[in-house]
């Protein structure tokens, strides 16, 4: 036993010099003769998961665990596991378990806390990262974590604070120079947030998220020495998949800038090869069945199931890349309004709808057992949830492009709302999508299921249009870029507001923007991204198929 202390010392000064083999060899020759060695098996775990074998690596610590099942770090590892795998419940779950066997557990905390970021639960995300540094102030990724939860909730001010004390504990902290960089840029501080890039990437020439970040600012002119530090990436074999991916989308974007188009899209190609997303297409199209057929017409004429008559909401949907950000910071320059950005607000309503109407049917199923009772509960909870945001403002946008989905569910909670549809030509706003590192919009990473999706997408509008007659009000992008003031005008009036002629200075706004088109948004209204697809025409044969339709 005591030779097996020596070597797991050993292993563990190999491992940590990086030396992921040497180390390896060793803890497997424990294992030969000691299959129960709970120390080499997790590890050996932990080796797997730096090698990127995830499941494997989730295999052999639920194996350490087993053995010692006291053991918080060995917990806690298994949630970063998790956590890399995507598996956000069984993080969470062991991260918890960490915290149970040793309460004052800083990275178990900390770790929790980037967890509970990803399932949209801030303000808990927040709780969590602050205990990490009231147990250990000098924590400096914890401090970055934290700026990362803040600019989720766009309080940019606190996000920026929050990194700045990350690098004073660590100045060599390329993720936090690189995350102030985002910050800055969503406050429209251009310079500022470059001059972090690059010193992100100087100091780490293999920072990937610096490049794609830098990437994505237009203000920025493509330097050649980058363009081909960022192609060495993208062929670099060593990095991981996913860092490749944005190293390519990087070198998509570079190219792009440059009129190199043919070269920009075997770039953006590659990246969404690179991500290997897989998208259940038939699944969806399912959904989109049972949301038509859960909320036939003559729901929408029972005049006591309404949820509030409050008027405070404006929902801007529509496909991702169609306008929705421009339509809001339109808006939201208006005295009267408040931009809530794209919250998940309504997609956990209709999450709760079933358990709130006390149905055995899940949603939209379960919107046949609404009543008028469960109705009011749950506009109650939307309502609670955007005033935690904004209490003041008359009215409240919310451009969650995806909550086109749940136009039926928001008719009956808010029959009083407004709705605006932002519409787009399919080529542009599907390619757009195409050429996003989006990290949740799954159909986005192929052309044709980009092109399928769109359809489903309109078929559900046109249904919508149906049952909801005088309700939605739609915008073109094409016409707003080209009668901007005449389109800005009728948006303002249908969500019952006077006109304000500040809603045509929109790109002089210092409100925060939570967005992929952040640096558009700080722009004047510009006509350069109308018909964009025809300079990619020869290569979108799969989206042009699926859409069914010449442009």
């Amino acid at each position: 036993m005591n030779d097996h202390a020596a070597l797991i010392a050993e292993a563990l000064e190999i491992h940590q010099a990086g030396n992921l083999d040497g180390a390896a060899a060793i803890y497997q020759r424990i294992l030969d003769a000691d299959p129960n060695n709970a120390d080499a098996r997790h590890f050996w775990g932990v080796v797997l998961y730096q090698r990127g074998q995830l499941a494997e690596a989730i295999e052999q610590i639920e194996k350490a665990i087993a053995i010692r099942p006291d053991a918080a770090i060995y917990f806690h590892n298994l949630g970063e596991v998790q956590l890399a795998a995507n598996d956000l419940p069984a993080a969470e779950q062991a991260y918890r378990r960490a915290i149970e066997i040793r309460p004052a557990y800083p990275d178990a905390h900390n770790h929790l806390g980037v967890a509970l970021k990803e399932r949209g639960r801030a303000d808990d995300a927040a709780a969590h990262i602050q205990h990490a540094l009231q147990l250990r102030p000098d924590y400096a990724e914890a401090h970055n974590n934290l700026g990362n939860v803040r600019q989720d909730q766009t309080r940019l001010d606190d996000a920026v604070e929050c990194y700045r004390k990350a690098l004073q504990f660590n100045p060599n902290f390329t993720d936090a120079y690189n995350n102030l960089g985002r910050a800055l840029l969503d406050q429209g501080q251009f310079e500022a947030a470059t001059e972090n890039y690059l010193r992100a990437i100087r100091m780490n020439p293999q920072h990937v998220k610096a490049y794609f970040s830098l990437s994505t600012q237009r203000s920025y002119e493509p330097q050649d020495d980058h363009i081909d530090a960022v192609r060495r990436l993208v062929e670099l074999d060593t990095l991981p998949a996913n860092e490749r991916a944005f190293a390519a989308f990087a070198l998509g974007n570079l190219l792009d800038r440059q009129k190199q188009y043919d070269d920009a899209f075997a770039a953006y190609d590659k990246a969404n090869k690179l991500k290997d997303v897989e998208f259940d297409f038939e699944e969806h199209q399912g959904y989109i069945d049972s949301i038509i057929e859960s909320f036939p017409s003559e729901l929408f004429q029972n005049q006591q199931l309404r949820g509030t008559e409050s008027d405070r909401p404006i929902f801007i949907v529509g496909m991702p890349r169609s306008g929705t950000t421009l339509g809001e910071q339109i808006l939201c320059t208006h005295p009267h309004v408040y931009g809530a950005g794209e919250l998940d607000a309504i997609a956990k309503v209709a999450s709760i709808l079933p358990q709130i109407a006390s149905s055995e049917k899940a949603y939209p199923e379960a919107i046949a057992d609404l009543d008028a009772n469960a109705a009011a509960r749950l506009a109650k909870s939307y309502l609670d949830f955007i005033a935690k945001r904004d209490s003041q403002a008359l009215r409240v946008t919310d451009k969650m492009p995806g909550n086109f989905h749940h136009l039926g569910l928001i008719q009956l909670l808010f029959p009083n709302a407004s709705v605006i549809y932002c519409k787009r030509h399919p080529y542009d706003v599907c390619l757009s999508c195409y050429f996003q590192n989006f990290g949740s919009v799954d159909y986005s990473f192929d052309l044709e299921t980009l092109g399928r999706f769109y359809v489903e997408h309109e078929r559900l509008m046109q249904y919508w249009r149906s049952v909801l007659p005088n309700t939605i009000f739609e915008v073109t992008y094409e016409d707003l870029v080209t009668n901007q003031e005449s389109i800005s005008r009728a948006i303002v009036e249908h969500c019952g507001l006077e006109w304000d002629d500040q809603c045509l200075r929109f790109h002089e706004t210092s409100r925060a923007i939570k967005t992929m088109s952040v640096w558009q948004a700080r722009q004047p209204i510009y006509k350069s991204s109308v018909a964009r697809w025809q300079r990619y025409e020869k290569h979108i044969g799969p989206l042009r198929e699926a859409l069914g339709r010449e442009p």
